[in-house]
C-alpha cells in the first residue's frame, strides 16, 4: 500500500506518569483525535464509564471505527515518543494487540532508547517491522558537514568535519553541542583538535561549553529549571531567582524563544508555543550537573514546581513533584484530595503507582489514603494480600469515623465478593451514614454495592429505591453516564416487580440519554435496549422485541462482546415465546460461553445459570431445571448468594405456563 509522506500525524509524547492503561488508551485517544474526531467516536465515554471494557475489546472498537472510517484506505501515522518510559505491562500487551491487528489505514511509529518488550523477533519474521536504530542514526561524514555548514551555519573544512564526527560518533546531540561551542569562536580548528574523550566526557565538557557561552540569565534559567518534566513562562518565573544586577531580560518567555531559536535543545509542545520541554538527554546532564552543584536546592525546585502546578489545577504534575522532593506528606495530602476524581475516570492504576511510592508508614498513619490504595488494588483487579495484611479482618462499628469509612466500604465490597451479602449490607450502610454528601465516587460505589446486595436477597424494592438515589445523585454531578447505568438499573428492578410501563420508560429515558452528538448510541446503551426488548416482549410485540435484543447485541460486538449478556438472555426468552425451543437453546449455550470466557462477575455468572434453570422449567422439563438450579445453589437453600427472587418468580408462576 502506498502511504503518502504528507500523511496526518498524530504524536503522542510519554512521560513516567502515563503508566496507567487508562491514561494510556486515553492520550491515544485524544492523539488520535486531533487527526480526525470521527475516528474515536465514541470511545470516551467507554473509558470513562466506572466500569471500563476489557483492553483488548476497546481496542477492538478503535480498530473497527479506524476501518469503517474510511475503508479506501486513507493513510495515518501515529507515533509514540519516548515509549521506553512505559514500564505497565498491560500498556504493552494492549500495544501488542493492537499490533497484531493494525487496520491497514494506519502505521504505529515507536520512539524508544531500548527495546520494548514485544516479540520483535516475530515481528522481524513476518516483514511486519521496520527498524532505525542507533548506527542508522549516526551521521555520516557528508551529512555531519550538510548539519554544520548548512544548517548551523558554521564554516569548516570536511577534515574538522570528519575529526569531529569520529569523536562524537555521528551523535547529533554531540555535533549540535559542539556547534553551539563552536557559533562564537574565531578560529574553531583548535577547538576540535582538542575535542578528545568519551562519549560521557565529551558531553559533560560540552554542557560546560554551551553553559558558559550563554548570558547569565539563560544559565540561571536552565539550572533553575532542570527539574521541570514540561515547562511554561508562568512557571518559569516563580521558578527562577533572577541576579538583580543582571542586565539582560529577566522575561522566561523572552528566554524561552531564545532557547527555541537557538537550538537549544528545548521542544515545544503545542502549536502556540505556550508548553515545552527539554531534550531528555540534554536534560538528564544538567541535572546531573545540579546534583554535583547544588544539590540541596534539588528539593527546594520541586517544591516550588509542585505548589505552582496545584494552583493551576494540574495535580498529576503536582503530585509527581512533591514525590520527587521526598515531601511525602504534601504528596499524600494531593493524592487523598484528588483520588475520587481519577478512580471516576478509571485511572486505578494512577492512583496505585502514587501510593506506593509513598513510604508504607505514611500510608498506615493516614486511614483515608489507606482507603484509596486499597480500592485502587480491588478495582485494578490486582492481589488483595498487602492490603488484606494491612487492613485486618474487621473494623470495629463502633470506631466507624469519617476517616476510616472508606475501609468499611472496602470492607463490604469484599463481602459481597465472599457471598456474604447480609454483613456487606451492614457495612455499606454504616459507610453511607459516615460519608460526606460530596464524596461523588464512593456514595457511587456504597449505593451501586447496597442495591446489588438487596437485589441478590431478593428485596428488590429497597433496591429500587437505592438506585433512584444514585440516578438523582449522577445529575446533580452532572454525570452523564452514571444517569444511563441509574436508569438501567432502575428498569431491571421494575421489570422484576412487574411495573413493566415505568421499566419501559426508564429504558427509553437511558436510550435516549445514551446517544453522541452524531445520534449514534454509545456502549451504555446496550443493556437499555436489551431491557426495552424484553419489555415488549411481555407485551407479547415479538418483531419489535428481537429487533432491540439484535440491536443490543450488535452493539455490544462494538465494544464489548460481554455486554452482550443481556441481549442473548432476552433473545433467549423471545425465541421460547416464538415457539423456537431449539433456537432458545442454542442462544442460552452462546450466552453461557460468553460469561465464562470473559470471566464475568459472580452475580452475572448467577443469573446466567439461573435463566438456565428458568428455561429448562419453561421448555417443560421442570425437573431437569430444578435439579440444575440446586446444583448451583439457585433453589433459596444458599441463602447468602442466592438471587432467590429470580427462583420464587420461577416457582410462583409454575401453573400459569403453558
Amino acid at each position: 500500500m502506498h502511504w503518502d509522506l504528507l500523511a496526518p500525524v498524530a504524536w503522542l509524547s510519554l512521560d513516567d506518569n502515563d503508566n496507567d492503561i487508562i491514561r494510556f488508551l486515553t492520550y491515544l485517544i485524544t492523539a488520535l483525535k486531533s487527526v480526525d474526531e470521527a475516528m474515536v467516536n465514541g470511545l470516551f465515554v467507554l473509558l470513562q464509564s466506572l466500569e471500563p471494557p476489557q483492553t483488548e475489546d476497546f481496542l477492538t472498537a478503535l480498530i473497527n471505527q479506524i476501518h469503517d472510517l474510511n475503508a479506501t484506505g486513507e493513510p495515518c501515522v501515529l507515533v509514540l515518543d519516548d515509549y521506553h518510559v512505559i514500564s505497565e505491562k498491560s500498556i504493552h500487551e494492549a500495544l501488542v494487540f493492537l499490533i497484531d491487528h493494525l487496520p491497514s489505514q494506519l502505521r504505529l511509529i515507536i520512539i524508544t532508547r531500548a527495546d520494548p518488550p514485544m516479540p520483535l523477533a516475530r515481528m522481524r519474521g513476518r516483514g511486519h517491522l521496520a527498524e532505525t536504530r542507533q548506527a542508522d542514526l549516526c551521521f555520516t561524514s557528508e551529512e555531519a558537514l550538510e548539519y554544520l555548514n548548512q544548517i548551523m551555519g558554521l564554516s569548516i573544512t570536511q577534515q574538522d568535519v570528519d575529526t569531529l564526527n569520529r569523536h562524537t560518533e555521528g551523535w547529533i546531540v554531540g555535533l549540535q553541542m559542539a556547534a553551539i561551542s563552536m557559533s562564537e569562536l574565531a578560529d574553531s580548528s583548535n577547538f576540535i583538535q582538542e575535542f578528545t574523550g568519551s562519549n560521557r566526557y565529551i558531553l559533560d565538557y560540552l554542557v560546560e561549553e554551551v553553559l558558559e557561552r550563554q548570558p547569565p540569565s539563560v544559565q540561571t534559567f536552565l539550572q533553575e529549571t532542570a527539574v521541570l518534566q514540561r515547562m511554561c513562562a508562568p512557571l518559569c518565573d516563580v521558578m527562577l531567582e533572577w541576579d538583580e544586577d543582571l542586565s539582560e531580560s529577566r522575561n522566561a518567555q523572552d528566554v524561552l524563544e531564545y532557547l527555541e531559536r537557538a537550538n537549544l535543545f528545548v521542544v515545544p509542545l503545542d502549536d502556540h508555543r505556550e508548553w515545552y520541554r527539554y531534550h531528555h538527554l540534554f536534560a538528564e546532564l544538567l541535572i546531573q550537573r545540579l546534583e554535583y552543584q547544588r544539590p540541596q536546592e534539588i528539593v527546594r525546585m520541586h517544591c516550588l514546581a509542585s505548589e505552582w502546578f496545584e494552583q493551576q489545577h494540574m495535580f498529576v504534575e503536582a503530585i509527581h513533584h512533591a514525590l520527587a522532593a521526598g515531601e511525602y506528606d504534601r504528596a499524600a495530602g494531593l493524592i487523598e484530595s484528588q483520588a475520587e476524581n481519577f478512580l471516576m475516570r478509571s485511572e486505578f492504576s494512577t492512583v496505585l503507582a502514587w501510593c506506593r511510592q509513598l513510604p508504607e508508614d505514611t500510608r498506615n498513619r493516614r486511614p483515608l489514603l489507606r482507603t484509596y490504595f486499597a480500592l485502587s488494588i480491588l478495582l485494578a483487579g490486582r492481589s488483595l494480600d498487602e492490603v488484606d495484611q494491612s487492613f485486618g479482618d474487621a473494623v470495629s462499628d463502633e470506631t466507624v469515623d469519617r476517616l476510616e469509612v472508606g475501609m468499611v466500604l472496602y470492607q463490604a465490597i469484599q463481602k459481597i465478593f465472599h457471598g456474604d451479602v447480609q454483613r456487606s449490607v451492614e457495612l455499606t450502610m454504616h459507610a453511607l451514614e459516615s460519608l460526606p454528601e460530596d464524596s461523588l465516587f464512593l456514595r457511587g460505589l456504597a449505593n451501586r454495592n447496597l442495591g446489588t446486595a438487596y437485589l441478590m436477597i431478593g428485596d428488590v424494592t429497597a433496591a429500587s429505591q437505592i438506585f433512584e438515589q444514585d440516578v438523582q445523585m449522577s445529575q446533580r454531578g452532572n454525570d452523564k453516564v452514571g444517569s444511563i447505568v441509574g436508569y438501567q438499573r432502575l428498569a431491571a428492578s421494575r421489570t422484576i416487580q412487574g411495573l413493566l410501563h415505568e421499566a419501559y420508560n426508564y429504558n427509553r429515558k437511558a436510550v435516549d440519554l445514551a446517544v453522541d452528538a452524531r445520534g449514534n448510541w454509545l456502549p451504555v446503551s446496550v443493556k437499555a435496549l436489551a431491557g426495552l426488548g424484553d419489555n415488549l416482549r411481555e407485551w407479547d410485540d415479538l418483531e419489535k422485541a428481537e429487533y432491540y435484543a439484535q440491536q443490543s447485541i450488535e452493539e455490544a460486538k462494538r465494544w464489548s462482546i460481554a455486554y452482550g449478556i443481556a441481549g442473548y438472555l432476552v433473545l433467549t426468552r423471545i425465541k421460547q415465546s416464538q415457539g423456537d425451543p431449539e433456537g432458545a437453546c442454542k442462544v442460552m449455550e452462546r450466552v453461557k460461553q460468553i460469561a465464562y470466557d470473559y470471566d464475568a462477575t459472580d452475580l452475572d455468572d448467577i443469573i446466567v445459570n439461573a435463566f438456565q434453570a428458568r428455561l429448562m422449567c419453561m421448555l417443560g422439563d421442570w425437573d431437569t431445571g430444578m435439579h440444575w438450579a440446586q446444583q448451583r445453589g439457585l433453589d433459596g437453600a444458599t441463602q447468602q448468594v442466592s438471587p432467590s427472587h429470580f427462583m420464587q418468580k420461577l416457582i410462583d408462576s409454575r401453573h400459569s405456563w403453558p
